[in-house]
């Protein structure tokens, strides 16, 4: 792995585990990630005043509002499995299971196999977390997960892969579990508007979200990847009152004129191919 590899893979689990002292108006705690970063002696930078700081902060309100939607699904159905793709080293697990009287629920991180190799040296084994190394658009992924027809799925995506056709072949597994199965079958993920898009292409700058395929909503997503699925819950990320003033700005600037979201946030239920 190389120092530009691991710089992407441990800044995130900084800038979780600082959330509470450098964005405390955000309200987001990971002890699993502080803890993490202190048994691994990383730098406690603050992370609040570098140029990357709205990032940071936005990236934080992108985790808080997945899990939420994440643990509202698993309070309705509590023997469900989780899967988060592009994991890195996530502790959406831990955190979720710290604020679950009684986690009843499997999880599952995937990530390619260096990833997955550095994530299984620090994260404890346990019978309902698993550590997935594998190629999402190679692999079957979700079989390798454990996961079967009769069980609750939800699937977080903090990164959507480049190319539509990409997109096509990770979601195949989705698709045919949501025809197998009577469960079921949701997926969280972002996207990035046209505008958000340009702007960040011609100004570098805005590079909150890693999502690379443009979509005007949700529903032109669907309409992409011809997929048949309910829109259950859409929101923007850049416009949360938490949000730095010009994102926000820009936000509901863009909301206002268009009716579109301009980082967008959407759980999907799947229910297979059009």
């Amino acid at each position: 792995m190389t120092p530009n590899q691991a710089e992407h893979l441990l800044t995130p689990l900084l800038v979780r585990a600082n959330a509470v002292h450098a964005w405390p108006h955000l309200g987001f705690v990971d002890q699993a990630a502080e803890y993490l970063v202190r048994k691994l002696e990383l730098d406690r930078s603050d992370l609040s005043e570098n140029c990357f700081a709205a990032k940071h902060q936005l990236e934080l309100e992108r985790c808080k509002w997945i899990d939420r939607r994440v643990l509202s699904f698993l309070e309705q159905f509590p023997h469900a499995i989780g899967v988060e793709v592009g994991a890195g080293l996530s502790t959406r697990f831990q955190r979720l299971s710290a604020i679950t009287d009684w986690p009843r629920f499997a999880w599952a991180d995937i990530d390619s196999p260096d990833v997955i190799d550095c994530a299984d040296l620090i994260f404890p084994h346990t019978d309902n977390y698993r550590l997935v190394a594998c190629d999402v658009l190679r692999d079957d992924w979700l079989r390798k997960t454990g996961w079967t027809s009769d069980c609750p799925l939800i699937v977080v995506v903090e990164s959507l892969p480049g190319e539509i056709n990409d997109l096509h072949r990770f979601l195949v597994p989705l698709i045919d579990a949501a025809t197998q199965s009577n469960a079921p079958v949701h997926v969280i993920l972002d996207y990035v508007s046209p505008v958000l898009q340009k702007i960040r292409k011609q100004l570098k700058s805005m590079l909150y979200g890693k999502a690379c395929n443009v979509f005007i909503d949700g529903r032109h997503l669907l309409e992409k990847l011809d997929l048949h699925a309910d829109v259950l819950v859409e929101k923007d990320l850049a416009a949360d009152a938490q949000g730095p003033l010009l994102h926000r700005w820009t936000a509901k600037l863009y909301h206002r004129l268009t009716g579109k979201y301009f980082w967008g946030a959407v759980e999907l239920r799947i229910r297979g191919r059009v």
